[in-house]
């Protein structure tokens, strides 16, 4: 990592089209840039994945498939924060409260009907999972313990490490990367072609020391735009072939809330959790 790298970089992401993509994810893989990975061990704290009920959904999901990631490739026509155009990933936070205002943007809020419903998948980690942290070196949030020690972690592996060049500007480098990370939420289609080229160029990285071992998921700050809510915890994007029953992270309740919209306030009642859920179907009793 050096000082004409760097401003490669920001001279790709200023031309702001469908080329930044591909030359910063290639440019990625070129220079090898380094990057801290850990293991999410058995136990941790639980994720939480919502999402809107539609008319077409109605007031229940059925089926564990409905609350994972996204079956519908063919609709995912533009980038999100880790996902390039028709590429899934099971998205996630380790907090409810960062997980349903995560659903909100502003635009489902402004045609948001008088009487709508949400619900919340709560999965568990049933295996190791491994993952690379996107951490704030500088100004990081100290009300938010899991991001301290995510970036304690990845500043004392960086320091120790001395095979690693130029320490300051890979510092000024990643920090730069948790700002595209935690942007606000933006309809822009190029508003996340940085964080997505970063996020595949990792999700196809290899563990050098054991080379058999693939990286799993990406662990970020949530969006700055979300006031109150930063310090709660932390978000998650993860590949699809580790979801579900049997593989690494597995459906353990499902919650549904009911949505009243009076005036600008959405109040939130008659929160329910389903009965059972079947590990061989995926069927959702409620």
């Amino acid at each position: 990592m050096d000082k004409n790298l760097l401003d490669l970089i920001n001279e790709i992401i200023s031309w702001n089209n469908s080329l930044s993509y591909p030359a910063l994810k290639n440019l990625f893989k070129y220079v090898a840039t380094p990057f801290c990975h850990f293991d999410i061990i058995v136990g941790h704290k639980s994720l939480f994945r919502s999402r809107f009920n539609t008319d077409k959904d109605g007031e229940f999901f059925y089926n564990e498939q409905d609350l994972t990631f996204r079956y519908d490739i063919n609709n995912i026509t533009s980038f999100g924060r880790c996902n390039e155009p028709f590429q899934s990933l099971f998205y996630a936070s380790d907090n409810i409260e960062i997980s349903l205002s995560e659903t909100f943007n502003k635009e489902k809020l402004e045609n948001l009907s008088e009487t709508s419903y949400i619900t919340t998948g709560v999965w568990k980690f049933v295996k190791n999972v491994m993952v690379v942290p996107i951490f704030e070196p500088n100004n990081v949030d100290i009300a938010n313990p899991s991001l301290i020690e995510v970036t304690n972690n990845c500043k004392n592996f960086i320091n120790g490490f001395d095979a690693i060049p130029q320490k300051d500007l890979l510092i000024e480098f990643l920090k730069d990367t948790a700002n595209e990370f935690s942007k606000p939420f933006s309809m822009d289609n190029n508003a996340y072609l940085f964080s997505a080229a970063y996020s595949n160029y990792l999700l196809e990285a290899i563990d050098t020391i054991n080379p058999s071992k693939q990286m799993e998921g990406i662990v970020y700050p949530t969006c700055k735009g979300i006031l109150n809510i930063r310090s709660l915890g932390l978000n998650y994007a993860f590949k699809p072939s580790i979801i579900g029953f049997g593989n690494k992270i597995e459906l353990l309740s499902v919650l549904r809330g009911k949505l009243v919209k009076v005036g600008k306030t959405i109040i939130a009642e008659d929160v329910i959790e389903c009965k059972h859920i079947d590990r061989n179907t995926g069927a959702i009793t409620w």
